[in-house]
């Protein structure tokens, strides 16, 4: 039998480690990737200009659970927040979670309250998951989202009437979320003699409910309590 030249033998070796490394990469990639999809779906996260989010994926339950721990801007306080969520999974698009029950802010939640309201440890259980699309972010001038037929302009002018809010005080406007129905999320601050955020939700027939929000030990419960009120599909 011919010898293999080791010199081969070398180049292959060290190509199957750049192979090797590669592939690692890739996967560190798409981790990262999926950490970033999963704090979009905080409801009042956003990518506000001037400041980068930072994300680091924490730990992994024996399911292949992780616990995200994200610096973020948040819409309500106006400032930088620091959030803990966790996703059950994810895949090239999104991100799959116990919608409402998956994550804190670090101010006034718990670690371990957290991965015990995300059956941590314990075999994922696929009736209570919402899959969440990453990214469908309204273009410049575009008042139509990609995953809703609900016009987000017409959202706002039903909100302006319910309140008699003045259009043109509302300073900033954001897409929070959207169910599988296309049921929509949004937040808009009011800046009157003080500054509000209205969390607004509105179903495919136009009707909608609002609150004002704010961040305490309460939030999670607030927006799921509005939600709600419009028959939010948890899927």
């Amino acid at each position: 039998m011919k010898k293999i030249p080791s010199r081969f033998l070398y180049l292959l070796l060290i190509l199957c480690i750049i192979c090797t490394s590669l592939l690692s990469c890739a996967q560190l990639k798409k981790q990262f990737d999926a950490d970033i999809k999963l704090l979009e779906f905080v409801p009042g996260v956003y990518d506000y200009i001037g400041f980068t989010e930072s994300y680091e994926a924490i730990t992994r339950d024996r399911y292949g659970r992780c616990l995200t721990k994200g610096q973020v801007y948040f819409l309500p306080t106006g400032k930088v927040e620091e959030i803990y969520a966790i996703m059950q999974k994810y895949d090239d698009d999104g991100v799959y979670i116990y919608e409402d029950n998956n994550y804190i802010f670090a101010e006034y939640g718990d670690i371990e309250e957290l991965k015990k309201r995300n059956d941590w440890n314990t075999p994922i259980d696929e009736t209570k998951i919402s899959y969440k699309k990453a990214s469908y972010s309204i273009p410049d001038g575009v008042t139509l989202s990609n995953q809703t037929n609900i016009n987000m302009t017409t959202v706002l002018d039903k909100f302006i009437e319910q309140t008699d809010i003045s259009k043109d005080e509302i300073t900033f406007e954001l897409n929070c979320d959207i169910d599988s129905e296309g049921n929509c999320l949004n937040m808009y601050v009011h800046e009157g003699d003080t500054r509000k955020v209205y969390a607004v939700v509105c179903n495919n027939d136009y009707d909608i409910k609002y609150l004002v929000v704010e961040l305490n030990e309460n939030y999670q419960k607030q927006i799921s309590n509005l939600k709600q009120q419009i028959g939010w599909i948890y899927k």
